[in-house]
C-alpha cells in the first residue's frame, strides 16, 4: 500500500494550514509505522522533506546546517519551533475570533456545530474551559431547542456534563424536524383539498376531434375518446 506524501507546508502564516499539515503528517508516519522514540530521529528528516519555500529554507538553516545552534531535533520540538517561527501572534488571535463567531446552522445540525467549536478552541492559544464551551453551546442553540432541552431534560451548562447536553440536544433536534416536516405535510394536504383537486373533473369536449361516433374531452391534462349513443349521434 502506497499512500501519497502530505502536501508540503511552505511557512505560511495561517494557523489552519499548520495544523492541516501537522495532522497529515502525523497519519503518515502512523501507517507507515515511523512512531516510537526510536524513530524520532526518522520523523524530523521525513518533516523536512514535507516543507518547501521559507519553510524549506529555515529547515535547512536551522536543523540541518553544520553551523546550526541544536544539534539534536525531535519531531515535538521542531513543530513548536515551526509555529514560532512562521504562525504569527495575529494568526493565533484569528483563531480565537473564529471561535467567538461559531455559529449554529440548523442544515449541518448540533453536533457539527459542536466539533466545529472544538476544532477552533484547539487552536486558540488559551483555550477556553468545559464550562465556557457548555455555556456557548447552548447559548449559541436556536430558542425553540435550547428552551426544549432546558425545560423537557433539566439540561443546564452549571450541572450538565457536554455529552449529555449534546445527547439531548441530538434528540430534541430530531423531535422537532420529525413535527416540522409532519406539519409541511399537513400543509401540502391542505392545499391540495383548496384546489379542489379531489372533486370530479369537468368533461371539456374538444370540437376539433368531435365526430365519427365520438366524443374527444380533456380531464386535466390528458385527451380521452368516448363513444357516443346512438341517440345522440341521431
Amino acid at each position: 500500500m502506497k499512500i501519497s506524501q502530505p502536501k508540503a507546508f511552505k511557512g505560511q502564516d495561517n494557523i489552519d494550514t499548520f495544523d492541516e499539515w501537522v495532522n497529515q503528517i502525523l497519519h503518515w508516519f502512523r501507517i507507515y509505522k515511523v512512531t516510537g522514540p526510536i524513530r524520532d530521529g526518522d520523523r524530523v528528516m521525513y518533516a523536512g522533506a514535507c516543507l518547501e519555500d521559507l519553510a524549506g529554507q529555515w529547515f535547512d538553516q536551522e536543523v540541518e546546517s553544520p553551523d546550526r545552534t541544536i544539534c539534536h531535533w525531535t519531531f515535538e520540538d521542531l513543530v513548536c519551533a515551526l509555529f514560532v517561527r512562521f504562525i504569527h501572534e495575529a494568526s493565533a488571535q484569528n483563531a480565537a475570533e473564529k471561535y467567538n463567531k461559531t455559529r449554529y446552522s440548523s442544515k449541518r445540525g448540533a453536533l457539527v456545530f459542536y466539533n466545529d467549536m472544538r476544532r477552533r478552541a484547539a487552536r486558540m492559544v488559551q483555550p477556553p474551559d468545559d464550562y465556557s464551551m457548555r455555556r456557548k453551546f447552548i447559548n449559541g442553540l436556536p430558542l425553540s431547542l435550547a428552551e426544549g432541552v432546558v425545560k423537557a431534560r433539566g439540561i443546564s451548562a452549571e450541572h450538565s456534563a457536554m455529552e449529555q447536553i449534546l445527547a439531548e440536544v441530538q434528540k430534541m433536534e430530531s423531535a422537532l424536524k420529525m413535527i416540522s416536516n409532519h406539519s409541511q405535510t399537513q400543509v401540502v394536504k391542505s392545499s391540495f383539498r383548496g384546489t379542489g383537486a379531489g372533486a370530479p373533473a369537468k368533461e371539456k369536449l374538444s370540437p376539433e376531434n368531435s365526430g365519427n361516433g365520438h366524443k374527444y374531452f380533456h380531464r386535466g391534462n390528458m385527451l380521452y375518446k368516448k363513444v357516443l349513443s346512438n341517440a345522440r349521434q341521431q
